[in-house]
């Protein structure tokens, strides 16, 4: 495989799990799904066996990032959220080097 195939392949796959992350994203914030129970399931949904195709083990570990993906973005999007709702209030970094 050449450095361009597989950087088409390795493009194509991120832009794949952006987009899930996002969507997931989207759904959650609607109410549509409850994101913490998704990404649960990510993680103990999938076991491989015997009968597993090879890259089934690479294919589970880039299932649990997509799960820590959409984990780290709900954080990010409720830590936003709280500074929005509560704009007088300084941040634990403020409190610290004052």
């Amino acid at each position: 495989m050449t450095d361009q195939e597989f950087n088409e392949i390795a493009g194509r796959l991120e832009a794949i799990s952006r987009l899930a992350t996002a969507v997931v994203a989207e759904l959650e914030d609607r109410g549509v799904i409850d994101g913490v129970q998704f990404s649960n399931a990510i993680r103990s949904g999938l076991r491989p066996n015997e009968t597993s195709p090879p890259h089934f083990v690479e294919a589970l570990k880039a299932m649990q990032c997509l799960a820590d993906s959409i984990d780290d973005a709900r954080a990010v999007r409720r830590t936003k959220k709280w500074q929005l709702e509560h704009p007088n209030r300084c941040n634990l970094k403020q409190v610290v080097l004052k």
